[in-house]
């Protein structure tokens, strides 16, 4: 089962680099973030995802997006950032993600919505984060440590601020540049949204050259 999952993930991927280009619309297909953003990676094009590991639409998004951002030119760049909306819930979310982030321990990332959603493991609760990281060979009490740490916190609210500047409604949504964002809820598929952001990526590679 997990090969032909992954030999379907393949296929769909490859199909989504061939696919004829869309006719993009404003506000059906994108969004134009105003006013536009500052981005951190300089001299890349740089796709931010807002994400929570407590969302199930951005837990089936993190296969085909993985298989995605291993095709994109050197000059584009990937960053997540877990959101909460001031749910405490989300934020042990997102300081769980910060912390396997500061610890070299994303191995784990993809796995984390495998736990919460398939397994049903309760990674809302910090204590049950830090016993399931350990399952997995990280240790427990650095891991409290660093959820609970200035520089988490510190991640934390910044990642806060930037949900406020791109007026995030709802997730999974990509980025793009600090210029475009993807539409909420308009998309058949995945893989739909995804060659909507390719397209928006050669459009900003192509507006950065003239």
């Amino acid at each position: 089962m997990k090969f032909l999952r992954s030999l379907l993930l393949t296929f769909s991927c490859s199909l989504l680099t061939a696919l004829p280009a869309l006719a993009l619309q404003e506000g059906r297909d994108y969004t134009r973030i105003d006013p536009p953003q500052a981005v951190e990676a300089s001299g890349k094009i740089e796709v931010l995802e807002f994400f929570s590991y407590g969302c199930p639409h951005c837990a089936t998004l993190e296969a085909p997006l993985e298989k995605w951002s291993k095709t994109l030119a050197k000059d584009v760049v990937v960053r997540r950032v877990p959101v909460t909306f001031n749910r405490p819930q989300w934020e042990t979310l997102a300081k769980g993600y910060y912390a396997l982030e500061a610890l070299g321990e994303m191995r784990l990332h993809a796995e984390a919505f495998e736990a919460l959603h398939r397994e049903r493991v309760n990674l809302t609760d910090a204590n049950t984060f830090a016993q399931w990281v350990a399952k997995k060979g990280v240790d427990s009490k650095r891991f409290l440590e660093t959820m609970n740490s200035f520089a988490v916190a510190s991640q934390l609210a910044r990642a806060k601020q930037l949900v406020a500047n791109y007026r995030v409604q709802g997730v999974p949504m990509l980025a793009i540049d600090g210029r475009y964002s993807t539409a909420h809820g308009s998309y058949a598929s995945h893989e739909h949204m995804l060659q909507v952001v390719s397209q928006i990526i050669d459009q900003v590679r192509n507006e950065k050259r003239r």
